[in-house]
């Protein structure tokens, strides 16, 4: 069976050349992670050049670093104590006793802090990451709708936008930044200092029901795989932690210190791919899978969800869809649908961008004038790269006139060898 469900793997020191890049994609990798909190504009450039050199199409998401809070230089073996107060910038007491250390987080999960959501480093990082091209930018520790639009009014048009989910205000507000968002992932690490752990696994499904609801695109990450960073086999917990975040819903799942750090990153990635494809293979219990209802009322979601509903009625053997952003065949795999689904596009960045999308394959093409046309490339390509029979019944969605950015307004059900 082929994987439904995207795996995003981080690069770092253990993949850092162009061997070790190709190899991550080979293991499975469909979207490739930089991190901009560590690397160099060198390394980030190399990194860039060896994924686009590579023959299969792989996304590249840039991860800005944002307004994390650190200690600074602390001396060796320092030791609070319970009940001591200490005097920072603020007057406070010690809870719980410990070591401090050099270079730590900090978290204020009550606190409106000064510090800008975009530091300075973040607003350069993005600026270099036009320049690289990348094709979609995850924003760290947003605060509300306004650090989603601030980034906007930075990157290239063409970018799309995840908004990690990592701090106690950024769930109070998470309907606003899910509107402004293309996307938003579940980023546990932070969720886990700035909550109870115990209300994690329950933030984790409001996350994505909400986004899912909203047509977005939903990434479920950290400590998925984590045991692997040494061991060649997953927990059992990590197993079951993974199959429930997919059957959840989550477009995506990603690896971060698995691969950038791992001592065998390449393991992780296929075996992280080996659990989605068994996940995948159970479509008929996802959340998303008898999805009714949208609470996005639009001609493109409605077609997207009546094209589901004929695919899997006639038992349709693919849905084809056209497209010049990537909306269409987003809608159409949120409702999970048991055809696969192969989307068109004439678009570059749009083409490597659907790396990112549950269930889809994508095929660059080059521009079409007819809406005839485009039924039969369709027609064309099923049959000599998909093996696809005389009469086998497909579903076409596609917007008309071709090449224009309009609404999805077309739904056809055709018979392969029609043309």
């Amino acid at each position: 069976m082929t994987r439904k469900t995207k795996i995003i793997a981080t690069v770092g020191p253990s993949v850092n050349s162009k061997d070790g890049i190709k190899k991550l994609v080979e293991a499975g990798a469909d979207v490739l992670r930089l991190n901009f909190s560590h690397g160099t504009e060198e390394d980030h450039s190399n990194v860039v050049k060896w994924i686009r050199e590579l023959e299969k199409s792989v996304a590249i998401m840039q991860d800005i670093q944002g307004p994390k809070i650190r200690t600074g230089e602390a001396k060796e073996s320092t030791q609070f104590k319970q009940s001591h107060e200490i005097k920072s910038s603020m007057l406070g007491q010690i809870e719980i006793g410990g070591e401090l250390r050099s270079n730590q987080g900090v978290a204020f999960p009550d606190s409106k802090l000064s510090v800008s959501a975009i530091t300075e480093k973040d607003i350069a990082d993005l600026k270099f990451g036009n320049k690289l091209d990348v094709d979609i930018v995850a924003v760290s520790f947003v605060r509300d709708a306004n650090d989603i639009k601030k980034v906007r009014e930075i990157v290239d048009k063409n970018i799309k936008i995840i908004a990690k989910i990592e701090l106690k205000n950024a769930v109070k507000n998470l309907d606003s930044i899910i509107d402004e968002a293309d996307g938003v992932m579940v980023a546990r690490g932070d969720l886990g200092v700035q909550l109870d752990l115990e209300k994690v696994p329950f933030i984790q499904k409001q996350i994505l029901n909400e986004a899912n609801a909203k047509g977005k695109i939903t990434v479920t990450a950290t400590e998925m795989l984590q045991s692997m960073k040494e061991s060649h086999r997953p927990t059992r917990a990590e197993v079951t932690d993974i199959t429930n975040a997919i059957l959840e819903g989550t477009d995506c799942v990603m690896l971060s210190a698995e691969t950038a750090i791992g001592n065998h990153p390449e393991v992780v990635v296929s075996a992280m791919s080996d659990i989605c494809k068994e996940a995948d293979s159970r479509n008929d219990t996802s959340v998303l899978r008898f999805k009714e209802t949208s609470t996005v009322d639009t001609l493109t979601t409605s077609l997207a969800k009546a094209a589901v509903q004929v695919a899997n009625e006639i038992e349709a053997k693919a849905i084809v869809a056209f497209t010049e952003t990537g909306r269409t065949p987003l809608l159409i795999s949120n409702y999970r649908p048991e055809a696969p689904i192969f989307t068109m596009t004439t678009i570059d960045k749009t083409y490597n961008q659907m790396n990112i999308l549950w269930g889809v394959q994508q095929i660059k093409i080059d521009r079409l004038e007819t809406t005839p046309e485009m039924f039969e490339i369709a027609d064309t390509w099923l049959q000599n790269n998909k093996k696809f029979k005389k009469n086998d019944k497909v579903v076409i969605v596609a917007g008309t006139p071709p090449n224009k950015e309009a609404a999805t307004n077309l739904i056809r059900v055709m018979k392969i060898g029609e043309f």
